[in-house]
């Protein structure tokens, strides 16, 4: 398992759009944390987003990491 993955998971909360988009914000756990892994590791940074999808049984579709959206199934 990736660390920085499952870091990820922790830190974000997801503000939804539409019923099918989300935008990933930090929470305030580690806001400094999450931007930095936002910017560095961005495979790491969507995968730890498909990991707080499957942990609210939501299925992950894509995520636009210049328009920081993330589009479920």
């Amino acid at each position: 398992m990736n660390l920085i993955s499952s870091h990820v998971q922790e830190l974000v909360q997801l503000i939804s759009l539409t019923p099918t988009t989300y935008h990933p914000q930090p929470n305030d756990v580690d806001p400094e944390k999450y931007w930095r892994y936002f910017s560095k590791f961005p495979n790491e940074f969507a995968s730890g987003l498909a990991l707080k999808l499957k942990e609210q049984q939501q299925e992950f579709l894509s995520y636009d990491h210049l328009q920081n959206k993330l589009t479920i199934k």
